[in-house]
């Protein structure tokens, strides 16, 4: 379909099935596994070769694996897996010296991209809204080659436009859940509030002869966000009492 000049998309979804096949067949360290995974990147490599300028391809994996080919589980290895994204133009990454501060790839920070995070990312790149329940954050590090008329600084508002829309969709979902649920501290909830606030307000601040405030709102926009998901991520919402009488409904059907 990309050799026809005449398919259009907006959004082109693959999943590629076979490398988790072989895994689970043979075992990471098999020559058929090895053998696969040749095809794999053969695939890859005239994907790339076909797509346009204003294309940008992610390459991700859904989870990891241990060597024996097994996943489900949370070790390191199951719940760790590799993202690689290719824009023929090149990524916007590169054209300040001070983005280093806001980027997330290995070279720069030490934290982990979350796979929530590909949804506000993708959003981004399509410009539709994020999804209402996400938490994740943009992934600043794909943003492609966007050739901004208006400088450095045109690029690094976006970028802060972006940050700072994601940050209220965080906001609201927390605040519809809290409403619903009164499962967090509210000084917790509080504490994302004035998050959005600074957020808000360093925004209102950029200027063409103060980009600075456009980079501090995005580091706060991560940090909301990071905040956000331990925040959601440590509240227990697990009923045990419902889970025991589902364990005895099903222990008086054997």
């Amino acid at each position: 379909k990309l050799q026809d000049k005449n398919f259009d998309f907006d959004l082109l979804f693959t999943h590629l099935i076979s490398v988790d096949h072989m895994a689970h067949a043979y075992g990471l360290g098999d020559a058929r596994m090895a053998a696969q995974i040749k095809v794999f990147d053969e695939f890859i490599a005239d994907v790339l070769k076909m797509v346009d300028d204003d294309t940008t391809v992610l390459i991700f994996g859904d989870h990891g694996s241990k060597f024996s080919g097994v996943h489900g589980g949370g070790s390191e290895d199951e719940m760790t897996t590799a993202i690689l994204a290719y824009n023929k133009k090149g990524f916007e990454k590169y054209s300040r010296k001070d983005l280093d501060k806001v980027m997330r790839s290995v070279k720069e920070t030490t934290s982990s991209t979350k796979q929530q995070d590909l949804t506000s990312t993708i959003s981004m790149l399509m410009g539709v809204p994020i999804p209402f329940s996400n938490l994740g954050q943009i992934i600043n590090d794909i943003y492609p080659i966007m050739g901004s008329n208006e400088g450095e600084c045109g690029f690094v508002t976006q970028m802060a436009h972006d940050n700072n829309l994601n940050s209220l969709q965080i906001v609201n979902y927390i605040k519809k859940f809290q409403e619903e649920t009164h499962l967090f501290e509210q000084t917790k909830v509080d504490e994302i509030n004035n998050l959005a606030q600074e957020i808000g307000s360093l925004y209102d601040q950029i200027t063409p002869a103060n980009c600075n405030k456009a980079i501090d709102a995005i580091i706060k926009a991560q940090s909301l966000s990071e905040t956000s998901y331990n925040l959601v991520r440590g509240a227990g919402t697990f009923d045990m009492g419902l889970i025991s009488q589902g364990y005895i409904l099903l222990a008086l059907t054997i």
